[in-house]
Protein backbone atom coordinates (compact mmCIF):
# COMPACT_ATOMS: atom_id res chain seq x y z
CA UNK A 1 0.00 0.00 0.00
CA UNK A 2 1.63 3.57 -0.84
CA UNK A 3 2.08 5.80 1.88
CA UNK A 4 -0.27 8.88 2.00
CA UNK A 5 1.67 12.28 2.08
CA UNK A 6 0.53 15.42 3.14
CA UNK A 7 1.66 18.21 1.07
CA UNK A 8 2.39 22.21 1.04
CA UNK A 9 0.94 24.17 -1.40
CA UNK A 10 3.84 26.77 -2.02
CA UNK A 11 3.96 29.77 -4.36
CA UNK A 12 7.04 30.79 -6.42
CA UNK A 13 8.62 33.57 -8.99
CA UNK A 14 8.87 31.39 -12.39
CA UNK A 15 8.82 34.44 -14.98
CA UNK A 16 5.04 35.14 -13.60
CA UNK A 17 3.67 33.85 -10.13
CA UNK A 18 3.12 29.75 -10.78
CA UNK A 19 1.24 27.83 -7.86
CA UNK A 20 2.87 24.28 -7.08
CA UNK A 21 3.01 21.43 -4.78
CA UNK A 22 6.49 20.33 -3.24
CA UNK A 23 6.40 16.55 -2.05
CA UNK A 24 8.16 16.52 0.98
CA UNK A 25 10.85 14.17 0.01
CA UNK A 26 10.40 14.06 -3.92
CA UNK A 27 12.83 16.57 -5.91
CA UNK A 28 10.35 17.26 -8.87
CA UNK A 29 7.47 19.35 -8.81
CA UNK A 30 3.64 19.55 -9.63
CA UNK A 31 2.51 22.53 -11.28
CA UNK A 32 -1.30 23.44 -10.96
CA UNK A 33 -3.22 25.95 -13.06
CA UNK A 34 -4.81 28.79 -11.60
CA UNK A 35 -8.44 26.85 -12.03
CA UNK A 36 -6.86 23.75 -10.08
CA UNK A 37 -5.79 26.71 -7.64
CA UNK A 38 -9.26 28.17 -6.85
CA UNK A 39 -10.61 24.65 -6.09
CA UNK A 40 -7.72 23.24 -3.90
CA UNK A 41 -8.57 22.40 -0.54
CA UNK A 42 -5.88 24.13 2.14
CA UNK A 43 -4.73 22.30 4.65
CA UNK A 44 -5.17 24.93 7.73
CA UNK A 45 -3.00 24.32 11.01
CA UNK A 46 -5.31 25.32 14.10
CA UNK A 47 -2.89 26.93 16.63
CA UNK A 48 -3.75 25.47 20.42
CA UNK A 49 -6.34 27.47 22.56
CA UNK A 50 -8.06 27.63 26.05
CA UNK A 51 -11.41 29.45 26.59
CA UNK A 52 -12.81 30.28 29.69
CA UNK A 53 -15.27 32.45 31.58
CA UNK A 54 -14.02 35.61 32.79
CA UNK A 55 -13.44 35.29 36.32
CA UNK A 56 -14.29 37.10 39.55
CA UNK A 57 -11.28 39.49 39.41
CA UNK A 58 -11.52 39.62 35.18
CA UNK A 59 -15.06 40.93 35.25
CA UNK A 60 -13.97 43.80 38.19
CA UNK A 61 -11.02 44.46 35.40
CA UNK A 62 -13.44 44.69 32.30
CA UNK A 63 -16.05 47.05 34.50
CA UNK A 64 -13.52 49.25 35.93
CA UNK A 65 -12.93 49.74 32.21
CA UNK A 66 -16.21 50.99 32.08
CA UNK A 67 -16.08 53.16 34.78
CA UNK A 68 -13.35 54.90 33.11
CA UNK A 69 -15.13 55.89 29.83
CA UNK A 70 -18.21 57.10 32.07
CA UNK A 71 -15.63 58.86 33.47
CA UNK A 72 -14.29 60.63 30.36
CA UNK A 73 -17.64 61.02 29.14
CA UNK A 74 -19.04 62.91 32.14
CA UNK A 75 -16.23 65.27 31.89
CA UNK A 76 -16.22 65.69 28.15
CA UNK A 77 -19.91 66.36 27.46
CA UNK A 78 -21.71 65.98 30.92
CA UNK A 79 -23.21 62.49 30.35
CA UNK A 80 -22.27 59.37 31.70
CA UNK A 81 -24.83 56.71 29.84
CA UNK A 82 -23.65 54.33 27.57
CA UNK A 83 -26.58 52.43 25.65
CA UNK A 84 -24.50 49.72 24.22
CA UNK A 85 -26.17 50.54 20.86
CA UNK A 86 -24.73 52.12 18.20
CA UNK A 87 -25.59 55.71 19.35
CA UNK A 88 -22.31 54.77 21.52
CA UNK A 89 -20.35 55.08 18.58
CA UNK A 90 -20.74 58.66 18.38
CA UNK A 91 -19.97 59.26 22.11
CA UNK A 92 -16.53 56.91 21.56
CA UNK A 93 -15.79 59.37 18.68
CA UNK A 94 -16.15 62.76 20.65
CA UNK A 95 -13.53 61.42 23.16
CA UNK A 96 -11.30 60.62 20.14
CA UNK A 97 -11.56 63.68 18.27
CA UNK A 98 -11.84 66.07 21.53
CA UNK A 99 -8.06 64.13 22.10
CA UNK A 100 -8.96 63.63 25.83
CA UNK A 101 -6.85 60.50 25.89
CA UNK A 102 -3.14 60.88 25.80
CA UNK A 103 -1.54 58.90 22.82
CA UNK A 104 0.77 57.03 25.72
CA UNK A 105 -2.35 56.03 27.95
CA UNK A 106 -2.64 52.12 26.56
CA UNK A 107 -4.81 51.48 29.39
CA UNK A 108 -7.76 54.24 28.94
CA UNK A 109 -7.54 53.39 24.84
CA UNK A 110 -7.92 50.07 25.80
CA UNK A 111 -10.84 50.81 28.43
CA UNK A 112 -12.40 52.43 24.72
CA UNK A 113 -12.14 49.26 23.74
CA UNK A 114 -14.13 47.29 26.34
CA UNK A 115 -16.81 49.46 25.52
CA UNK A 116 -16.65 49.00 22.34
CA UNK A 117 -16.71 45.08 22.62
CA UNK A 118 -19.52 45.98 24.96
CA UNK A 119 -21.91 46.82 21.50
CA UNK A 120 -20.99 44.26 19.69
CA UNK A 121 -21.78 41.92 22.28
CA UNK A 122 -25.46 43.20 22.24
CA UNK A 123 -25.38 44.40 18.30
CA UNK A 124 -24.18 40.30 17.51
CA UNK A 125 -25.09 38.50 20.25
CA UNK A 126 -21.39 37.48 21.33
CA UNK A 127 -19.80 36.72 24.47
CA UNK A 128 -16.61 37.97 26.91
CA UNK A 129 -14.46 35.49 27.31
CA UNK A 130 -10.72 35.00 28.21
CA UNK A 131 -8.95 33.58 25.27
CA UNK A 132 -5.12 31.54 25.95
CA UNK A 133 -3.06 30.44 23.67
CA UNK A 134 1.00 30.16 23.41
CA UNK A 135 0.98 33.91 23.21
CA UNK A 136 -0.90 34.73 26.49
CA UNK A 137 -3.90 35.55 27.78
CA UNK A 138 -6.66 37.86 26.51
CA UNK A 139 -10.20 39.29 26.52
CA UNK A 140 -12.13 37.91 23.62
CA UNK A 141 -15.79 37.96 22.43
CA UNK A 142 -16.65 34.65 21.41
CA UNK A 143 -20.07 33.56 18.99
CA UNK A 144 -21.88 30.57 20.83
CA UNK A 145 -19.03 27.70 21.57
CA UNK A 146 -17.40 28.45 18.21
CA UNK A 147 -13.48 29.16 17.08
CA UNK A 148 -15.05 32.31 15.98
CA UNK A 149 -13.30 35.47 18.07
CA UNK A 150 -13.29 38.99 18.44
CA UNK A 151 -10.50 40.68 20.07
CA UNK A 152 -12.01 43.76 20.48
CA UNK A 153 -10.05 45.79 23.25
CA UNK A 154 -6.53 46.76 21.77
CA UNK A 155 -8.71 47.71 18.71
CA UNK A 156 -8.28 51.56 19.29
CA UNK A 157 -4.78 51.27 21.28
CA UNK A 158 -2.97 49.51 18.19
CA UNK A 159 -4.28 52.28 15.27
CA UNK A 160 -2.80 55.13 18.15
CA UNK A 161 0.26 53.39 18.38
CA UNK A 162 0.59 53.10 14.52
CA UNK A 163 -0.46 57.02 14.46
CA UNK A 164 -3.61 55.92 12.45
CA UNK A 165 -6.51 57.86 12.27
CA UNK A 166 -9.85 56.20 14.28
CA UNK A 167 -13.19 56.15 12.54
CA UNK A 168 -15.64 54.07 15.22
CA UNK A 169 -18.18 53.68 13.04
CA UNK A 170 -16.22 52.35 10.26
CA UNK A 171 -14.15 49.94 12.11
CA UNK A 172 -17.54 48.71 13.60
CA UNK A 173 -18.90 48.52 10.11
CA UNK A 174 -15.82 46.25 9.36
CA UNK A 175 -15.63 44.24 12.29
CA UNK A 176 -19.36 43.56 12.44
CA UNK A 177 -19.28 42.31 8.46
CA UNK A 178 -16.61 39.70 9.91
CA UNK A 179 -18.98 38.68 12.21
CA UNK A 180 -21.33 37.82 9.92
CA UNK A 181 -19.51 36.23 7.47
CA UNK A 182 -18.17 33.94 10.10
CA UNK A 183 -21.65 33.43 11.43
CA UNK A 184 -23.22 32.43 8.02
CA UNK A 185 -19.76 30.03 7.76
CA UNK A 186 -20.20 28.31 10.86
CA UNK A 187 -24.04 27.55 9.94
CA UNK A 188 -22.91 25.74 6.97
CA UNK A 189 -23.33 22.01 7.06
CA UNK A 190 -20.35 20.00 7.80
CA UNK A 191 -19.09 17.20 6.03
CA UNK A 192 -18.23 13.96 7.93
CA UNK A 193 -14.69 14.41 9.50
CA UNK A 194 -13.73 11.99 7.22
CA UNK A 195 -14.66 13.14 4.00
CA UNK A 196 -12.97 16.33 5.29
CA UNK A 197 -9.59 14.69 5.68
CA UNK A 198 -9.70 13.23 2.62
CA UNK A 199 -9.63 16.77 0.68
CA UNK A 200 -6.28 17.40 1.98
CA UNK A 201 -4.45 14.30 1.54
CA UNK A 202 -2.88 12.81 -1.76
CA UNK A 203 -1.81 9.30 -2.64
CA UNK A 204 1.52 8.66 -4.61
Amino acid sequence: MEIIRRFALMVVLMGSWAPIIWAASEPSVIQITPEELENYEFEIEETPFEVSSPSIGQRFIIDRSRRTVRDLLARTVGSTRLTEDESDLGRLQVLIDRRVIRNADVETWQALGVVFGDLLVTVHGLKWVMYEDELGVSKALQWRDTANFVFPVTVFSKRVQFNESIDVRSIFEKISADIKAFKQEANRPQMPARQQTEQFEMEW
